[in-house]
């Protein structure tokens, strides 16, 4: 909840007008491609997410971003909830990472982390914030 509040802070006090984007890099990703801006941007979405990672082709360091595959919303997705957030256990064989789908160029996803996140800014001006759980 401390990093959400922090992000909320910045939200209300740190946006302006005049910006398109927040861009949220956590303290501990420190070596990325010089145009990851860029590719989300071009993504065309009003919100993305790159596959975070410790070395190239392992798996995702970012387990909040996620996709989840289930027919139906039964009793485990109900069991499964936190805090108002559905958080499925990390090796549920229905939750998808993104280097589960690394073969896909773009996916819709049922959760992002903030490990590093772009957003639209009209989405946090209009209100979208991070939940302080």
């Amino acid at each position: 909840g401390a990093i959400a509040k922090v992000r909320n802070y910045l939200i209300d006090h740190g946006l302006s007008e005049d910006d398109d984007w927040a861009l949220w890099i956590d303290i501990d990703v420190w070596r990325f491609p010089g145009d990851v801006l860029n590719r989300l941007i071009a993504t065309g979405h009003s919100i993305a997410v790159p596959n975070c990672v410790k070395i190239a082709g392992g798996a995702s360091f970012d387990l909040n971003s996620f996709v989840i595959r289930r027919q139906t919303r039964d009793y485990r997705y109900y069991r499964e909830i936190r805090g108002g957030l559905h958080q499925p256990p990390v090796q549920t064989p229905s939750r998808y990472h993104l280097s589960d789908v690394r073969h896909l160029d773009i996916i819709g996803l049922d959760a992002v982390g903030g490990t590093m996140l772009l957003v639209d800014a009209a989405l946090h001006r209009g209100g979208l914030r991070f939940p302080e759980i």
